[in-house]
């Protein structure tokens, strides 16, 4: 039985933004929920997701250190901009303002595509099937694609051992999970969630957690 691995979801999980809302006009609090990639390389568009942005651009600031970024569309559900072509591989404060209220987080740009996750096939599971993961930049090495079981915050517990490996290729990765689930898995663990990434520590990159049912 090969070492399980755990794949990133095209979406990394952020707490939300606090501030107090002013008299600027805006009602309601901004939230974040995830971006989209977890890391970005020079040039990519980088998706904020979450809800009460607004429709009008010009309320929303959002910049890399002190470089503020281009909105190339907004919705009340989510932000896009464009990461400039000539920006350096490096840590930045990612900062989004309006009016009285801020986040700020680090992203980094780096000179590789982070994995991006659009689907997992079937989304529920149970022991023994086969799963099927779509999506873009995966890596082809069984080494470098993980399975955790995890807690209630998502948060990575034990390593799944897969089953199986059937295919690994950087637009899909197709995988046995295996039949029975391991005696040494502990009560903290959220009911039989299984969390996949590329990031062997589950800290950095794209998360999707699949449910399947264990015998």
């Amino acid at each position: 039985m090969r070492k399980l691995f755990y794949i990133p979801l095209t979406m990394i999980l952020i707490g939300f933004a606090s501030c107090t809302v002013d008299d600027g006009g805006y009602k309601d609090y901004f939230l974040i929920s995830g971006m989209i990639p977890v890391h970005a390389v020079p040039g990519d568009t980088l998706e904020v997701i979450g809800s009460g942005f607004g429709l009008e651009s010009e309320s929303i600031v959002m910049a890399l250190n002190d470089q503020d970024l281009d909105i190339i569309h907004i919705s009340d559900t989510s932000i896009s901009v464009k990461i400039p072509e000539y920006v350096n591989f490096n840590s930045y404060d990612l900062s989004i303002r309006r009016g009285s209220q801020s986040y700020n987080r680090e992203y980094q740009i780096k000179d590789y595509h982070a994995p991006r996750i659009s689907g997992i096939i079937p989304f529920g599971a149970s022991a023994g099937d086969i799963i099927t993961i779509s999506g873009q930049y995966f890596p082809t090495e069984e080494s470098k694609v993980y399975c955790f079981f995890v807690d209630y915050n998502s948060n990575p517990i034990e390593l799944l051992e897969v089953e199986e490996f059937i295919q690994l290729k950087h637009d899909s990765i197709v995988l046995k999970i295996p039949e029975t689930m391991p005696s040494k898995i502990q009560d903290e663990l959220f009911g039989d969630a299984v969390f996949f990434s590329f990031d062997s520590l589950g800290i950095e990159q794209d998360q999707f957690s699949l449910h399947t049912t264990f015998r």
